[in-house]
């Protein structure tokens, strides 16, 4: 290379980080994409390898920064997708590339399982980097445009509670344990919950959930006099659940009641679009499992109410879908808590742990509000103030109220 090359080479590379720095600068305000596209729009190959480098290097210096500020791939993927599809793909494979940086065993198992797709082949996009990947593609400037969004994105990620540690610094001793839950008892829970989601009865769908709830809560019981008696004591952990819009906070109080009725406590982080569960791992894959079950049960029986209007304020479908849903929420919080509370009774008076188990359930549950506590210490309860729509409530509560619940040798 003559000195002429080098000059010219240093220049592009100069010229390309100007121009992605703008981007990023112009994304943060929320510019749409294709206007900071025009940025791109360079039809030099050697000018787009200089901006390809300098996005993959920024990507990935920002992605590491997330992760140690408590950022796990499902949140990043979540705010992502919030942008468009291309960002949330873009985004799973900075990550993938990424995580390749590290020995296997330094990253923790939660973020392999969250990349879903990725698990099954852990080396792709390991020496893949995602824009250098697309320099020759014909919508590129689209992409980098994407891609400057999404670093913007990146760099703005506040600090979160770390639910585990970050790669690089997981160990054998802090990887998750893999024999606390029984898949065999979650194929089962799962079997339920899937009969729920696909009858069209409501009455059949409240009966086959709390079918459900009855078994998750036997095996926590289970586990919670296993784990009394070990040696290696179990301790809480936690996980994020996406809230959605729209309907956010009714949603927020479905997973809370579900949480609550499996003795998990949840914090609802509306800007950020998620709540943390803490609990114990039993318990917590009882929460996400119903919780995913419940919002589609009752997404399908408010979809079948239809849309609502007045003759002189026209739709007034929104207020009534938000009460059905907060109504449902309350409703079913009760059924579940009935039903964890009949089980319980049952075990405590049985001949396996009589009286044994309620002080061992009441320390289980002393450990995780400590540990709820310790990781927010500073959570306010605040009330809704929206105005309710009556026959919303109603039809919402009636919803979870139609079913008839099966006990004992009775449940499947």
């Amino acid at each position: 290379m003559t000195l002429n090359d080098s000059r010219d080479a240093r220049s592009r590379a100069d010229d390309a980080a100007a121009a992605c720095r703008e981007a990023v600068w112009i994304s943060s305000a929320d510019i749409a994409p294709t206007t900071v596209a025009r940025l791109f729009d360079q039809a030099d190959r050697r000018w787009r390898a200089a901006a390809a480098q300098w996005l993959d290097e920024s990507l990935r210096s920002a992605q590491k920064t997330a992760w140690r500020r408590g950022w796990q791939p499902a949140d990043v993927h979540r705010l992502a997708r919030r942008k468009s599809a291309l960002a949330a793909r873009l985004s799973q494979e900075v990550m993938a590339f990424e995580l390749g940086g590290y020995a296997r065993a330094t990253v923790d198992r939660t973020f392999w399982d969250q990349l879903g797709e990725l698990e099954r082949d852990r080396n792709a996009g390991r020496s893949d980097a995602p824009m250098r990947r697309r320099t020759a593609d014909s919508d590129w400037a689209r992409s980098a445009a994407t891609a400057a969004q999404l670093l913007s994105l990146l760099r703005t990620l506040p600090q979160v509670q770390k639910l585990c540690p970050p790669p690089g610094e997981a160990t054998p001793t802090t990887d998750r344990p893999t024999t606390v839950v029984d898949d065999r008892v979650l194929a089962r829970v799962r079997g339920l919950l899937a009969k729920a989601e696909s009858t069209e009865f409501e009455a059949e769908a409240e009966a086959f959930t709390e079918g459900a709830q009855a078994l998750m809560t036997r095996h926590s019981i289970d586990r919670a006099m296993l784990d009394h008696q070990a040696t290696d004591h179990d301790a809480p952990g936690a996980l994020r659940i996406g809230i959605e819009n729209p309907y956010e906070q009714p949603k927020a109080l479905l997973l809370a009641v579900v949480a609550e009725a499996n003795q998990c406590r949840s914090v609802w982080s509306q800007r950020l679009g998620f709540s943390t569960v803490v609990g114990f791992a039993a318990e917590l894959a009882a929460v996400e499992s119903l919780f995913t079950s419940l919002l589609l049960q009752a997404t399908s029986a408010m979809g079948r109410q239809g849309a609502r209007r007045t003759s002189r304020t026209g739709s007034r479908t929104r207020a009534f879908r938000a009460s059905f849903l907060e109504a449902y929420a309350c409703r079913i919080g009760e059924r579940l808590r009935e039903t964890a509370a009949k089980e319980t009774e049952r075990a405590s008076a049985g001949a396996g742990f009589g009286a044994a188990l309620l002080p061992v359930l009441a320390a289980r549950r002393q450990e995780t509000d400590s540990a709820f506590e310790e990781m927010f210490p500073e959570t306010t309860t605040s009330s809704s103030s929206r105005s309710y729509d009556l026959d919303g409530w109603q039809a919402g509560t009636a919803a979870a109220d139609l079913a008839h619940i099966s006990w004992g040798s009775e449940l499947p």
